[in-house]
């Protein structure tokens, strides 16, 4: 079915999203009140990723939101 399961973070992520020709999405999610950027980012730095075939971006759910903002992460 192409789903892994973990219940660790990969590369600093929570998912990883793989779409052929398309750059890998590396995801964390966040939910409450806004999300701490630079902890994520700090988080990814940890971590080499090929710039130009990833992307890092936190998904944050808003309290009674319907869908996420996506922030990107440089």
């Amino acid at each position: 079915n192409g789903m892994f399961p973990t219940k660790r973070d990969q590369w600093a992520a929570d998912l990883l999203a793989i779409k052929i020709d398309e750059p890998v999405l590396f995801i964390q999610v966040k939910g409450g009140g806004k999300p701490n950027v630079k902890e994520v980012q700090r988080k990814f730095a940890q971590y080499r990723f090929p710039p130009a075939h990833s992307r890092r971006v936190i998904h944050w759910w808003k309290p009674r939101a319907h869908a996420p903002e996506i922030i990107e992460c440089p």
